[in-house]
């Protein structure tokens, strides 16, 4: 009989003591755990942001290379991508997924024409980057791409000036076929490294087979790993290939790796769904009228602002939000929140960044002011502002060289030398001294009667070892004299000592692109045990969003966006990403956002000008900010000395306009010749000790104002001649625009209808604004529509022609009497010859 027999598991119980760890060793335990927990997640996030950056490098290498000659005959890009489906730009989204989706777009297009006016650009030159390269051995590791480590030779001045493919670089290959010896396959590359012998005794022995009848003295190996899309041929390396430097693609690059972590960010929820309850709305206690610098009432109200928002408790995000409009003292303000929170804490490191090395370069020379200041008050050591200047050196303000990372680095290591120096004299006198006293007892002892043979013997041992002490310590100090060259310092040592200076900063500068560094991540990033107090993004409506995000990989919870909306926006090359709002700025957003949201008042501003005459100020603060922006009390009192009128608009109705001979630019040549009469004429006026500048938007208008003036101009008188781009955050005391356009067929007038340029321009000159145009050209937009009613309403338009006399405009430009401004209010007058 069969007996079905139940097996019983065993089950063991494990008695387990009670624990006798203390308070402390379970929250030091708990605190490991969940730094492990972070680890593990951040570890996860930085795979799932590299796959996202491999597909957007592998989609780009799917690109054919014959799209580049096509695109010079099309205005409309190459089918990167299904437009039918492209998604716009929007205030809120509804997922993490969608606003990836979305960048990823954007930055398609943009970088699609990133490659192409690079290409073009090295198209043109006779001498481009392009090498003859060998490929040593090729790698397929799973997925659709394949490696390819290949050597190029450099020519040795090539090598000096840089002109050699480098990791970033996208390149064109010409791939030979095994089955078609005569054909090349073109495809685009990416180097993902590149390795070269710094051993400058490089001979031929060391450069690969293929590659020995092109080398000649001084040549230099290039060894470079290129990724290339995979495809089903195969392919011949027992000839070299041609290969072309096309385009660096790291900045895109950059952008679009931020995107893939913004997951990390703290702010994930307020960029992708922003709400009020993320941005920083209320006003911090008034600053008293004495605490440091020439602040107004409106500033220090600001600034309270802006440190209370820095002090809130909580690791929630806070985003604060300042509108400066020009003229109102931005960059001062900015100033007042960084001595304000170092006389709060001088603990703290905050980190400021700004699209332009010349926007990161003022404030660092404002923060340098500031230091001579607190230098003169003798402020204690501790208390001293620390700035760091991180990016290119070549790239940074001469006045500003001594605050970059390099520079202070040196003097760190020269003046610690000099400490280690000291010491080793001190050792070196005190080995001295002994040394004497030692041979000073040997005499002694050598000379004595009845001499210990013992003693004398112990007495030339220690003499010896003195003697080898210190010709030790001697070389020891002479090696240190050279230690400038380099000699004897671990890089990793060198490393450490940077990261020492990061973050012993009060103020951290940098660009927007050079903020993303290893070593800055290093100090302050994620894993990092520091972190930066608050992130500043000054001019942050002159980059895109996804620039804007390069900052946030850092752990703080505080951001402070300070910029116009009113002025000129982000530079973006892809028309179709324009039109899809890739150049709006997440400044912009979020303006949009909060002012949408009429029970709050989130936004903080700046309205109070310390540039413009009244004049002046009169129409963009009416057309651009809602008839907010006014000038100081007292501004126009202090300028009413000048020789010049305020502000006026000539109307030159006979000069049409001209296309240059590439058709890439406009010039008028009868306005040219005119704006230069004009200088003459405000030279005559004011004298030598003037800051004159003219703004125009086209190049060609700008080389044939420069070359009228030349012929104009004696010695010693001299003005800027600029774009309207190449003006953005200055000032002059008198500022002329040449507007170009006029007669036009068609009745365009190109990009100098654009509002935000128009604003720029008008909004640069103190004392002086002269606009020099064809109104009826004009005056069909609406913004310049607006400005050319209200000149007529305000009796400013005066009606010329190009080739007046500069002695008739004296007499216009003038300021007038008392007398002949009544005559003017009572009957316009009409300047025609």
């Amino acid at each position: 009989m069969d007996v079905d027999i139940e097996k019983r598991r065993r089950v063991w119980f494990h008695i387990t003591e009670p624990s006798n760890r203390t308070d402390q060793q379970r929250a030091e335990f708990t605190e490991r755990v969940r730094a492990s927990l972070k680890r593990k997640k951040l570890e996860s996030a930085g795979q799932r942001s590299k796959a996202n950056l491999g597909a957007f490098i592998a989609f780009i290498l799917g690109w054919k290379v014959p799209w580049l000659k096509e695109q010079q005959a099309s205005s409309t890009p190459p089918p990167l991508l299904d437009m039918d489906k492209f998604r716009s730009k929007r205030v809120m989204y509804s997922s993490l997924a969608e606003y990836k989706l979305v960048h990823f777009q954007f930055l398609c297009l943009e970088v699609w024409q990133s490659v192409f006016r690079s290409w073009k650009e090295y198209f043109s030159l006779t001498s481009r980057m392009s090498f003859s390269c060998a490929v040593e051995n090729d790698v397929c590791p799973p997925g659709d791409v394949t490696i390819l480590s290949c050597v190029v030779l450099v020519r040795k001045e090539d090598f000096e000036k840089s002109l050699y493919p480098v990791e970033g670089h996208l390149v064109r290959l010409d791939l030979r076929l095994k089955e078609q010896r005569h054909a090349a396959m073109p495809v685009f590359g990416f180097v993902m490294q590149h390795r070269f012998h710094r051993d400058t005794r490089v001979n031929r022995a060391v450069v690969p087979p293929l590659l020995q009848k092109s080398y000649v003295d001084g040549s230099v190996p290039v060894e470079l790993k290129i990724q290339v899309r995979a495809r089903p041929v195969m392919l011949d390396f027992s000839k070299t290939l041609r290969l072309s430097v096309v385009s660096k693609i790291t900045p895109t690059l950059r952008q679009m790796e931020a995107v893939s972590e913004l997951e990390q960010s703290m702010f994930l929820q307020a960029i992708v769904r922003p709400n009020t309850r993320h941005f920083w709305c209320e006003k911090g206690h008034l600053l008293r009228a004495d605490f440091g610098g020439e602040f107004s009432e409106e500033q220090r109200q600001v600034i309270s602002s802006v440190v209370a928002a820095t002090r809130a408790p909580g690791s929630d995000p806070r985003i604060v939000i300042l509108h400066g409009p020009p003229g109102t003292g931005k960059t001062h303000t900015i100033i007042g929140m960084v001595t304000e929170l170092l006389r709060s804490s001088s603990r703290q490191t905050m980190l400021i960044v700004a699209p332009s090395n010349t926007a990161v370069d003022e404030i660092a020379r404002r923060l340098l002011a500031y230091r001579a200041q607190q230098a003169k008050r003798a402020t204690p050591p501790d208390m001293m502002l620390k700035a760091v200047r991180v990016g290119q050196d070549n790239m940074v303000h001469a006045d500003v060289k001594g605050i970059c990372l390099t520079e202070l680095l040196h003097k760190n290591i020269q003046r610690e030398e000099a400490e280690q120096c000291r010491e080793i004299d001190q050792v070196i006198a005190g080995l001295e001294k002994q040394l004497r006293h030692c041979q000073e007892k040997k005499q002694r002892l050598a000379s004595s009667t009845c001499p210990d043979a013992r003693a004398l013997r112990r007495a030339e041992f220690q003499l010896g070892d003195l003697q080898l002490q210190l010709q030790r310590a001697k070389e020891s100090k002479g090696k240190r004299r050279h230690f400038g060259d380099g000699g004897g310092r671990q890089p990793r040592s060198m490393n450490e000592r940077k990261l020492a200076i990061l973050r012993g900063a009060h103020v951290v500068l940098s660009t927007l692109n050079s903020c993303r560094s290893r070593l800055l991540e290093e100090a302050f990033g994620r894993t990092s045990p520091y972190s930066f107090s608050c992130v500043l993004v000054d001019e942050a409506t002159q980059c895109t969003e996804v620039e804007a995000l390069l900052c946030l990989q850092y752990r703080t919870s505080r951001l402070i966006l300070v910029g116009d909306p009113m002025q000129l926006p982000a530079t973006v090359l892809s028309q179709e990403a324009v039109a899809h709002g890739f150049q709006e700025s997440l400044f912009e957003r979020f303006y949009k956002y909060l002012k949408q949201e009429a029970d709050l008042k989130p936004i903080f501003a700046l309205s109070e000008q310390r540039r413009m005459h009244s004049e002046i100020c009169h129409f963009p603060s009416q057309n651009f900010y809602d008839g907010k922006l006014r000038p100081i009390a007292g501004l126009d009192e202090a300028y009413a000395s000048y020789p010049l009128a305020p502000y006026l608009v000539f109307n030159i109705a006979d000069s049409p306009e001209a296309s240059e001979d590439s058709g890439m630019s406009w010039l008028n040549r009868g306005e040219a010749a005119f704006v230069a009469r004009l200088c003459r004429a405000i030279f005559d006026l004011v004298g030598v000790n003037l800051s004159l500048g003219v703004i125009t938007p086209y190049q060609a208008q700008k080389s044939a104002i420069v070359e009228n003036l030349f012929k104009l101009l004696p010695r010693g008188q001299t003005c800027d001649v600029n774009t309207v781009d190449s003006f953005q955050g200055q000032e002059r005391d008198v500022i002329i625009l040449s507007c170009v356009r006029a007669h036009n067929p068609k009745g365009q007038i190109g990009f100098v209808a654009d509002a935000r340029r128009l604003n720029v321009a008008i909004t640069r000159a103190k004392k002086a604004l002269f606009i020099c145009g064809h109104l009826n050209s004009l005056k069909d937009t609406k913004e310049w529509g607006a400005l050319v009613s209200d000149a007529k309403d305000r009796r400013k338009v005066r009606d010329i022609s190009a080739n007046c006399s500069a002695d008739l405009l004296t007499d216009i430009i003038r300021k007038p009497s008392a007398d002949l401004l009544t005559d003017i209010i009572r009957k316009p007058r009409s300047f025609v010859q």
